[in-house]
């Protein structure tokens, strides 16, 4: 159960916590399961806090110091997080559907499991975040930057991705069929066994990847049905065994790239 006196303090407003806060950095915030939903805390010092099973759902908190919050299964739907400081902080299985995370970071955060359909993380800084087995569909990630971010076997069905960096991301099962990947960049990472059946990459970088059977035992299980490549970097790209069958690699730059016979999209 969170402390009383710790939520009465906040609600008396960002200035009072504040200045609670610098005077007891050494304690742990404990709002454990507080009702929080619909409150303001914008700007507020909230490191180290633990919101385990806590409402704060349509919350604004743009601008807090979140930092190595515990955010466990609490319900954050709605909530405004525009700018705020995740760092570190645990959010697994945390409903966050619809959330605002625009232009937040950093936020190396653990996001295992945890429900961010809809959200809205643009220009966020996710670089190194964990995502696995979160749930992303129809989220907009455009122009964000999840540089060595763990997306395994996340669902970011019809997600936008338009112009973000997912440089040395591991995508591995990841589902992203209907997804907005145009102007990505995407050197280094790992897709084995991810779904992109339907995904626009047009323009996408994808210099050096490796799509190939020493990645991919079965290429099959890297779905490409329908994708768009069009005009996208494959330079250097191991495509070898992979069904290129109805994709559009028109325009795409295919310097160095390797095929096997059976795929060559074009006869030498």
């Amino acid at each position: 159960m969170a402390d009383q006196a710790h939520v009465a303090i906040l609600m008396q407003g960002e200035n009072s916590w504040n200045k609670w806060r610098q005077l007891h950095l050494s304690i742990q915030p404990d709002f454990v399961g507080a009702n929080l939903s619909g409150q303001i805390l914008s700007w507020t010092d909230l490191n180290r806090g633990d919101f385990t099973q806590a409402n704060l759902s349509g919350t604004d908190m743009r601008g807090a110091n979140l930092t190595q919050a515990a955010l466990r299964e609490a319900d954050l739907s709605g909530a405004d997080l525009g700018g705020v400081d995740l760092n570190r902080a645990n959010l697994s299985k945390a409903n966050l559907r619809g959330a605002n995370f625009y232009e937040a970071g950093p936020i190396q955060a653990d996001f295992t499991e945890a429900d961010l359909s809809g959200a809205v993380f643009v220009q966020a800084a996710l670089t190194g975040a964990i995502l696995n087995k979160a749930k992303l569909h129809g989220a907009d990630l455009s122009e964000a930057d999840l540089s060595e971010a763990d997306l395994s076997n996340a669902d970011l069905r019809g997600a936008i991705l338009t112009q973000s960096s997912l440089i040395e991301a591991d995508l591995n099962g990841t589902n992203l069929s209907g997804a907005d990947l145009s102007m990505a960049h995407m050197v280094g990472i790992n897709l084995r066994e991810a779904n992109l059946s339907g995904a626009n990459l047009s323009k996408a970088n994808f210099s050096g990847i490796s799509l190939s059977r020493k990645n991919i035992p079965h290429p099959s299980t890297a779905n490409l049905t329908d994708a768009n490549f069009k005009g996208a970097n494959l330079s250097e790209a191991d495509l070898r065994g992979v069904d290129l069958s109805g994709i559009d690699l028109s325009a795409a730059i295919l310097d160095g790239a390797i095929f096997d016979e059976k795929n060559r999209p074009y006869k030498s």
